[in-house]
């Protein structure tokens, strides 16, 4: 059969949720921080500066969520994003 949604994907709420962390990566990269999980209405990140509010309002802007964020390491995140 072909179906519309891709493989793996098998409803819209899949589809906005990859959106939202592929978003967030992008941004992420130049920022400083890792997406980790979405809940709800809710992104949980990890970033090596927490403190960053700039960074922190631009990926509420950019996803609609809210943003929960904790300390991560400079080097993992970094890692994350080769």
């Amino acid at each position: 059969s072909h179906g519309l949604l891709a493989d793996g994907i098998h409803s819209l709420s899949d589809l906005i949720v990859d959106s939202v962390v592929i978003i967030a990566s992008k941004f992420g990269n130049k920022a400083g921080l890792v997406p980790l999980i979405q809940k709800d209405n809710t992104l949980q990140i990890a970033m090596w500066d927490p403190s960053n509010i700039t960074a922190l309002n631009d990926i509420k802007f950019i996803t609609g969520l809210e943003v929960q964020a904790s300390l991560g390491r400079e080097s993992e995140i970094k890692h994350l994003h080769e």
